[in-house]
């Protein structure tokens, strides 16, 4: 059992932004100050400091805070962190308010942390998020979700959280990062890449981000190989479909080398489906050059384990 539990473990990045960030929760209470007399709006604290609030609330729901710093970002850093949205209208307001004071950087681990800290945060707009609050616990406020409580807008809406493994991993990455260690990976460009003729554009990707190609062989999959290399997957209702792509062509294997070469590699492939790489990491190879979640161009490694056996 214990072992199953932490097989399902997952880490997630949470942010406090600079609109909550070390302020006291104030709340304003109807309250009869003089006897006899008509309730009047008085202010109360309920807590000192906001940090500490969020951090028992993410304790209570069964989250280990593995670590925190406080951070200011620069509009330079808030540009680059956000930049999937650089399309985007509010892009310049988002990044003058991300860097306009100090937040708070979590790297939060729990089962399923993403699905859960997304769950606490509630709706990105403040307001709707405040609406399903009042209809599901009308009298209940330590039900509701942050954003319910203490967001103002879609902007400033109190916290941040990944929304995917792809973006945990590279946000994480982005506050926390690795330490240098040379290392080595295994990358596959996948039938659908080498029909387009795409190999040496992956390849300048892959050299472009400080990996080197060690080695190199192409070749096509046969029925065994493929069942043997996705062995954990050979349940799955599309493995079938998945099957009859990664024998219908050839395939390029690789071995990388440089520092941090797996999680190098593996944010600069992007998020399995090519059409949310569009939008989360429009310049990564799978936004780039993928097609959908089964034709994705790129195989990764997503460990050092996986790396040596594959």
């Amino acid at each position: 059992m214990s072992e199953e539990k932490k097989e399902s473990l997952e880490r997630t990045f949470a942010l406090i932004k600079p609109d909550l960030f070390g302020k006291p929760w104030v709340e304003e209470v109807l309250e009869v100050v003089e006897e006899g007399g008509e309730p009047v709006p008085v202010q109360k604290v309920r807590s000192d400091n906001m940090n500490e609030e969020i951090l028992s609330r993410i304790k209570t729901n069964g989250f280990t805070v593995v670590n925190k710093k406080v951070i200011r970002l620069t509009k330079e850093k808030a540009a680059e962190f956000y930049s999937m949205h650089s399309h985007r209208p509010f892009y310049g307001e988002l990044c003058e308010f991300m860097s306009s004071g100090n937040s708070l950087a979590l790297i939060l681990e729990r089962e399923n942390a993403i699905k859960h800290w997304r769950y606490m945060m509630g709706d990105t707009d403040s307001a709707k998020a405040r609406e399903h609050a009042e209809l599901e616990h009308p009298m209940d406020d330590n039900k509701w979700s942050i954003r319910a409580l203490f967001g103002t807008d879609k902007q400033q809406n109190a916290v941040h959280g990944s929304d995917s493994e792809f973006s945990a991993l590279r946000e994480i990455e982005f506050f926390f990062p690795s330490p240098a260690k040379l290392e080595r990976t295994f990358a596959m460009i996948k039938p659908d890449a080498m029909k387009a003729g795409l190999l040496d554009k992956i390849i300048e990707a892959i050299e472009d981000i400080g990996l080197f190609v060690l080695d190199r062989v192409e070749t096509t999959m046969t029925v065994k190989q493929v069942r043997e290399f996705y062995a954990a997957h050979t349940s799955q209702p599309w493995f079938g479909e998945h099957l009859a792509f990664m024998t219908s062509g050839p395939v390029c294997a690789l071995v990388l080398e440089g520092l941090n070469a797996q999680l190098r590699w593996r944010i600069a492939m992007g998020p399995t489906d090519p059409k949310f790489a569009k939008d989360v990491a429009p310049n990564s190879v799978r936004a780039r050059y993928g097609t959908d979640k089964g034709e994705n161009c790129v195989h990764g490694s997503d460990s050092a384990e996986s790396a040596a056996t594959e």
